[in-house]
């Protein structure tokens, strides 16, 4: 069965004080509860030392909000891998779309944060989604880049209205698909796809059938995911 993960991005907000104090309260309101799944907190730089001290993965995990895409150097203002593991991060946000709209990183920096977060022992946390105007257009799985480095965690989003768990679900499901087949081994995978298509029917499933891996042309893939398939 599939572990849940429930992350909090606490974006540009609580100094190192107040975010002790909050990651202190979720750490207390969870303690000796069975929980289904791991609960993540994700601060600021400056507040991950602070809230380090309380998030110790009993049950509260700590993550960061990005990384470097380079392992050291004169790269002024970025933090690398190393160094958020080395302060207490498990986990890394990456490709959010906030990245993308503001700072206009794009699928290829995504690829080299990813692979360096992985070759750390750490986890990333892969946003994709599509804006709300994209969604009423109908064109959501147009927007889904794909690392191609491993199996990070999947997370949708939709800037502008909030997922629910069938939509998530859906987004999720060909990229999913994707980085399994990639995972087994070259025999062990479907003659002539790279994907199995989803067996519901339905609108929930409309324009996710599988492709002719000779084709190339699969609906819900970037070029970036098609290049990266093997």
């Amino acid at each position: 069965m599939r572990r849940y993960l429930v992350a909090g991005n606490w974006k540009m907000n609580m100094g190192p004080a107040a975010g002790r104090e909050l990651a202190a309260g979720v750490q207390n309101l969870l303690k000796g509860r069975e929980l289904g799944g791991d609960v993540l907190v994700c601060p600021p730089f400056v507040t991950i030392p602070a809230v380090a001290e309380v998030a110790t993965g009993a049950p509260v995990l700590l993550g960061a909000q990005n990384c470097a895409d380079q392992e050291k150097g004169a790269f002024t203002g970025e933090v690398s891998v190393t160094m958020l593991k080395e302060a207490g991060v498990r986990y890394v946000i990456i490709a959010h779309s906030e990245r993308r709209e503001y700072q206009r990183e794009d699928d290829d920096l995504f690829v080299r944060k990813i692979n360096l977060i992985h070759a750390a022992g750490l986890k990333a946390i892969f946003c994709f989604g599509e804006k709300l105007e994209e969604r009423k257009a109908g064109r959501a799985e147009d927007g889904h880049p794909a690392a191609g480095a491993g199996d990070p965690r999947l997370h949708a989003r939709c800037r502008g209205r909030s997922h629910g768990p069938g939509r998530g679900r859906r987004h999720a499901h060909p990229l999913r698909r994707q980085l399994q087949a990639r995972q087994r081994p070259r025999a062990d995978r479907p003659a002539g796809c790279g994907w199995r298509p989803h067996r519901r029917r339905g609108p929930q499933t409309r324009g996710l059938r599988g492709h002719c891996r000779r084709s190339r042309s699969r609906p819900g893939l970037t070029p970036l995911m098609q290049r990266n398939l093997p």
